[in-house]
């Protein structure tokens, strides 16, 4: 799902750029489900059945990787970081930006503890289960 710049062969075009060019799928619409088990990927629109809520279109800030201005990150309803670019990466588990608004996220997420001795300077993990919407 990556750009053209960033793709790994850097000759071929990604798959999902193939099938724009080739007209078989909307152009940049797609959606993702991630779950423990049951994971989707929906090419040219999204499963609306999966969907509680209204959807919210965000311009890609900076192409490359799929960058966008959040404007806020919040973790039990409450803002612990305001107007911040993003990474939105489904091939990773990490929360990158700021050391201060790193450090305020983690700050807010119960049951979160400094990890840098076991993983390095910035590293935060947490021992509850939690999803960020």
């Amino acid at each position: 799902m990556a750009f053209p710049q960033i793709a790994v062969m850097s000759t071929t075009p990604p798959l999902f750029n193939t099938l724009i060019a080739q007209k078989q799928t909307a152009a940049g619409v797609f959606g993702f489900k991630l779950a423990s088990t049951g994971s989707e990927l929906f090419l040219g629109g999204v499963d609306t059945a999966l969907i509680k809520g209204a959807l919210t279109s965000v311009p890609v800030t900076t192409q490359g990787y799929w960058q966008v201005t959040m404007d806020s990150v919040n973790v039990n309803g409450r803002s612990t970081v305001a107007k911040t670019q993003s990474i939105v990466d489904t091939g990773t588990t990490l929360i990158v930006g700021s050391a201060s608004g790193v450090k305020a996220f983690w700050a807010a997420v119960p049951g979160s503890a400094d990890a840098s001795a076991t993983f390095g300077s910035g590293f935060f993990s947490c021992k509850s289960i939690f999803a960020l919407i």
